[in-house]
């Protein structure tokens, strides 16, 4: 992304239609401009648009890898093409240098010069103003064998180059004559940089929800919180010192702009007051919005003895306002609309032994206060609509065995409750938080039971619409798989199940449902299917709904591990059966139900496991459903640990445990085959971590946490960055206190044995 001197904004969308990417214009008051492609120049069948800059004379400068296959493109095998395009001339384009390398970043000096980065080496071109070579920056690499590339190019006013290296966690700082300056060893996968006038960097992660400035010497100075759980692409600052920061969450693609921090001292940092109390980490207890920090500490009290969380704001002048309640921290402060900010508590009394929950809430003119503490454990942190924010709480009443949840609205500092009886969620995939629909609209599900037995047959269950002015809600017969599904057309789904009694024999068999938010209600589908649903409908990019579904098998003589999983298909009359049941339960290693996961190209993925109790072994299936029909059946031993990872590229990653053996598996699956990999050890830290952790996605690279590994053992690596795929067989050598493995430097901390 990048702003004109005229405000206009530019941004790249990196391949349209899987051929050649596109430029999107906005006008500098956000509205939609136009729309420039590049396929007419680059003269290349397959083109991406990956960094856009513009020049000191308002002309626009777009970098493309182009090959003549999709397959070339992905492998990185094609070359560089820079497009320049004309604002001033009916946004006309024209090829402006060819270079050997795929283009990636762009920066421009104050020459006006271009200088164009790479994914294959560190070198940077420098352009002319006429597109022609000036010179090549010919950068070592800062270890042998490094190919990874360069992601993103900033160069401040001296001329210093920030180079920015994912796969390294690093930033290469370069002098103009090549040699490297400074390494600053930031961590996670720094992707986009941008320098403003003093000399500031702020740089994204494409796995984080925030920017970090840092200062010149690689010191960090603030986090900037966007918003929960998005991926900033991007970062760019204009001549006036605003930053913008596009991003990808939930709803599309949006637009962050940080306005310049002003009445700093000499030294740019202003520092707060002290805080009693301590922080709980800085990951969840801090929190940057605009030119402010909030902090949370927990502390106890001086005149009550209480453990007590005070929740602070911290302006860029230095002064600052607090808000106190009872309780300790339970998850993220959280930002909502309008500036202000949230923080959830929970209390267990001492006497009692009761849980307890609150909010404080703090406003960005200082304005705060606590709501009070209500009965009942909080559901995740509070939720925001258009015109209120919500904290779901819910209670177990002892004595007539009913669970009651309380919907704590916060409206514009006034404090409402409201209750319905039974819990947030369904009984057996547990209990799930309010859901926000694209337009605002709150919903939440809850489950009413009549009484503590497993007997589910007189269970209703409710989806209630939240709103500023109460609650609204509709009821059908059943008990809730999950939480509410939004399809993109803005279509409700509920998935049920539905308990029969068998009032003679007193077995109990389940069928599984859905039913349809209408202007009549909660309308349940009559079609149904054998088996208990699990979890919430899953929509694909088509707009298709799929639902998983246990089959249990409790006749006699069966084992756990007898039962058998379905995926089904939400149809205009209920569900269909879209493959025959798959033996074993959609059960991970730490207990958690396994839905089944949907990728980007609404490939469908189930993962279940069996149990054998004569060899005392555990199977994982890996069920592929293809959009075409076309089913695949992959496994491997051990327990699963969560459901498959998406990758890029049609890539996805399925991790599991074998406790006879200590033996953690991940098996790479692809439309043409699986790869599996063995690894010793447990997946996570066993002595510390209760739940086991599998393989994070980062920018496309994949990670498989903390193991214990052989002295020498293979990996291939799957180094997907940007959707192209780069396999390679590495040599792993474990040393006794440093790893250097493909560039990352891994460090072995005793004596927990976190890696």
């Amino acid at each position: 992304m990048a702003v004109g001197t005229d405000g206009r904004i530019y941004f790249t969308t990196y391949l349209a239609d899987d051929t050649v990417g596109e430029v999107v214009v906005l006008n500098a008051d956000g509205t939609y401009a136009t729309t420039v492609s590049i396929a007419d120049v680059v003269g290349y069948p397959f083109a991406s648009a990956y960094d856009v800059v513009v020049g000191d004379d308002g002309r626009v400068f777009v970098s493309s890898e182009v090959a003549d296959t999709l397959e070339d493109l992905s492998a990185e095998a094609g070359r560089g093409v820079i497009v320049v395009i004309d604002p001033d001339n009916d946004y006309a384009t024209s090829q402006f240098a060819e270079l050997a390398d795929p283009a990636s970043a762009l920066a421009v000096d104050s020459t006006g010069r271009l200088y164009v980065a790479n994914w294959n080496n560190d070198n940077i071109t420098v352009l002319n103003v006429d597109g022609s070579v000036h010179r090549v920056i010919q950068s070592e690499p800062l270890f042998e064998g490094d190919d990874s590339g360069v992601a993103g190019l900033a160069i401040s006013g001296s001329g210093l180059l920030y180079l920015t290296k994912p796969g390294l966690g690093a930033i290469k700082v370069v002098n103009q004559n090549g040699t490297t300056a400074d390494v600053f060893e930031v961590g996670g996968a720094p992707w986009a940089i941008a320098v403003n006038a003093v000399g500031h960097l702020f740089v994204s992660d494409f796995g984080s929800s925030s920017v970090v400035e840092l200062d010149q010497a690689g010191a960090v100075v603030r986090s900037i919180a966007l918003a929960q759980d998005v991926q900033a692409s991007d970062v760019t600052v204009a001549e006036d010192g605003t930053v913008y920061v596009p991003y990808l969450g939930s709803n599309g693609a949006s637009i962050a702009i940080i306005t310049a921090v002003s009445g700093l001292p000499d030294g740019g940092i202003q520092h707060g007051p002290e805080i009693t109390g301590t922080p709980v980490m800085v990951s969840t207890s801090t929190l940057a919005v605009g030119n402010a920090v909030y902090q949370s500490t927990v502390s106890t009290g001086s005149g009550t003895g209480l453990v007590t969380t005070t929740l602070t704001l911290v302006r860029a002048d230095g002064s600052s306002t607090s808000v106190q309640g009872t309780g300790e921290t339970y998850g993220d402060i959280t930002a909502g609309p309008n500036g202000v900010v949230y923080q959830t508590l929970t209390y267990t009394d001492p006497a009692s032994g009761d849980r307890q929950s609150g909010v404080l809430v703090i406003a960005s003119d200082g304005t705060g206060y606590f709501t009070g503490l209500r009965s009942g454990i909080p559901i995740g942190p509070v939720v925001s609509g258009d015109n209120a924010t919500y904290q779901i709480i819910y209670r177990h009443d002892e004595q007539n065995s009913a669970y009651t949840t309380t919907v704590l609205t916060i409206v514009d500092g006034v404090v409402f409750d409201h209750e319905v009886s039974g819990i947030p969620g369904g009984p057996i995939s547990g209990a799930s938080n309010a859901v926000v629909a694209p337009d605002g609209t709150v919903y939440l599900t809850v489950t009413d039971i009549p009484s503590d037995s497993l007997d589910y047959s007189g269970a209703t269950t409710s989806v209630v619409i939240l709103s500023a002015d109460g609650l609204t809600s509709h009821t059908t017969a059943g008990f809730a798989g999950g939480p509410v599904t939004i399809a993109s057309d803005g279509t409700v789904y509920q998935s049920l199940g539905i308990a029969h009694l068998d009032s003679e024999t007193g077995d109990t068999t389940f069928t599984a449902a859905v039913a349809v938010l209408e202007g009549t209600g909660l309308v349940a589908r009559p079609e149904t299917v054998t088996g208990i649903p699990i979890g919430g409908i899953v929509v694909r990019p088509d707009g298709s709904a799929l639902l998983t579904v246990v089959i249990l098998d409790d006749s006699e003589g069966s084992e756990s591990g007898a039962s058998s999983t379905l995926l089904v298909e939400v149809t205009e009359n209920g569900l269909t059966a879209l493959i025959e049941p798959v033996a074993g339960t959609p059960i991970a290693l730490d207990g958690s139900w396994l839905p089944a996961v949907v990728d980007s190209d609404g490939v469908a993925y189930l993962t279940t496991s069996a149990s054998n109790s004569e060899s005392d072994s555990t199977t994982t299936t890996v069920t592929v459903l293809q959009r075409d029909g076309a089913i695949e059946l992959w496994t491997m031993s051990g327990q699963p640990v969560g459901g498959v990872v998406p990758g890029s590229a049609g890539t996805v990653y399925q991790t599991t445990y074998d406790s006879t053996t200590d033996i953690t598996r991940i098996a790479a699956i692809t439309a043409s085959g699986s790869d599996t990999h063995t690894l010793a050890g447990y997946p996570g830290n066993s002595d510390t971590v209760g739940k086991p952790s599998g393989p994070v996605v980062r920018t496309g690279r994949e990670c498989l946490s903390d193991c214990q590994f052989e002295e020498f053992c293979h990996r291939r690596i799957q180094h997907n960055c940007r959707g192209r795929v780069i396999q390679r067989r590495r040599e792993l050598v474990v040393q006794r206190t440093t790893e250097q493995f493909s560039g990352f430097r891994l460090q072995w901390r005793r004596p927990s044995g976190d890696l």
